[in-house]
């Protein structure tokens, strides 16, 4: 007897797993023939991770990316979220879109053939795809892999690393420094921005090392100038107030060279966190 041959399978129920299923239903696909796979279908680490963290996209985003794809039928649920009455034009904590999208995920989920694990081995044998999870074997004739991305990590020669969700979550972070800490923090973007504000508000001892400035996005009416580069929102404010404003007591930049690593990362304590992802 042969096997059911799916037309796609999504691993991934992130925003771009989300977004993925959508436009596959929205092209007329059948979503019996669509089948989606991820862990926890919580959508991914945005809204595992990131709940707390100031975003780099305006609400108006959020709300046109929620509106784009019709079989995610928001538009009549739309006032039942907090998103919908923020200012189109300020971003939010990211746990704002988050919410609509878990709920989005929830309406996906009845529509398609959907597997809770992971997808652990992907071959091509004959034009199909056999995708192996931890309990069966699925086939498909198309994959689309939306699983993001890990974060970078550095050797610093035994500095022990406070993860990048643990360094954006206030409510976690005071559980890994102390008062009076000198922590490293590598980056000048948009991350790294609130990980400063983070520890500076604990009362802790921040060095932090950079390879370029930051920058400001620049809203230039039907584009940005530095759109993806430029610091928005919460970043943006923070950082004109206290890195190109008065620059805060417990806090020191230099920019990172083998020479000013050697010079000041060795008064930290063994913590160092990575912004790059």
């Amino acid at each position: 007897m042969h096997k059911k041959v799916l037309e796609y399978f999504v691993v991934g129920a992130g925003p771009a797993g989300i977004a993925a299923v959508g436009k596959l239903i929205d092209l007329s696909l059948d979503p019996k023939k669509i089948g989606w796979i991820d862990t926890h279908f919580a959508v991914g680490d945005l809204g595992r991770k990131w709940l707390n963290v100031s975003s780099n996209n305006k609400v108006d985003l959020f709300i046109k990316f929620l509106l784009e794809c019709k079989s995610f039928h928001f538009d009549p649920h739309a006032k039942d979220f907090s998103i919908n009455f923020i200012p189109k034009e300020n971003t939010c904590l990211l746990k704002e879109v988050v919410y609509p999208l878990q709920w989005v995920t929830k309406q996906l989920m009845q529509k398609v053939n959907t597997y809770l694990g992971l997808a652990r081995c992907l071959h091509l044998e004959n034009g199909v795809w056999h995708i192996n999870t931890e309990n069966e074997e699925i086939l498909s004739k198309n994959v689309i892999l939306a699983i993001g991305c890990d974060a970078k990590r550095l050797d610093h020669g035994g500095l022990l690393e406070i993860p990048l969700d643990i360094a954006l979550n206030p409510e976690i972070l005071p559980q890994h420094v102390i008062k009076d800490d000198t922590v490293a923090v590598f980056g000048s973007s948009h991350s790294a921005i609130p990980i400063l504000a983070n520890l500076l508000n604990l009362g802790v001892k921040v060095i932090n090392f950079y390879r370029s400035p930051h920058l400001y996005a620049v809203d230039m009416g039907d584009w940005t100038l530095f759109d993806t580069s430029g610091l928005k929102g919460f970043s943006a404010d923070w950082a004109k107030k206290n890195l190109d404003g008065k620059m805060p007591s417990r806090l020191e930049r230099f920019f990172s060279t083998d020479k000013t690593l050697h010079e000041h990362l060795a008064r930290c304590i063994p913590l160092v966190i990575e912004e790059t992802i």
